[in-house]
């Protein structure tokens, strides 16, 4: 089959959309963490370790000392340290997501 650019930019919606939901739902997994008793627990374990998550993966990783995400170091306590990377990921997630939709709609205006 020949290249069909029509067919190679409804594929390409799809992964923008793929993407889109992926990152609605982290957007909403750190949302319900911020006021869930129990996340919040698990989360804290996860700092007190310093361990890898299945769910959030090294979010809150207390080694990590670099210039754009909050810093273990700077925090007096977990509780703070953990706010702090939730609302920093948030902000990023959301940036990311407008840019996303952007990029999604004027594909879809190619597509017609």
């Amino acid at each position: 089959m020949e290249n069909c650019e029509h067919l190679e930019l409804i594929l390409l919606e799809g992964k923008y959309l793929y993407f889109i939901v992926e990152t609605s739902t982290e957007m909403n997994i750190l949302e319900h963490a911020k006021k869930c008793k129990n996340c919040r627990e698990y989360i804290m374990n996860i700092v007190e370790n310093n361990e890898k998550s299945e769910i959030f993966g090294n979010l809150f990783d207390t080694d990590a000392e670099e210039a754009l995400v909050p810093n273990y170091s700077d925090y007096k306590t977990n509780d703070s340290f953990i706010d702090a990377r939730i609302e920093w990921r948030l902000g990023r997630l959301e940036k990311i997501l407008r840019d996303a939709e952007l990029e999604l709609e004027d594909l879809r205006k190619k597509i017609g």
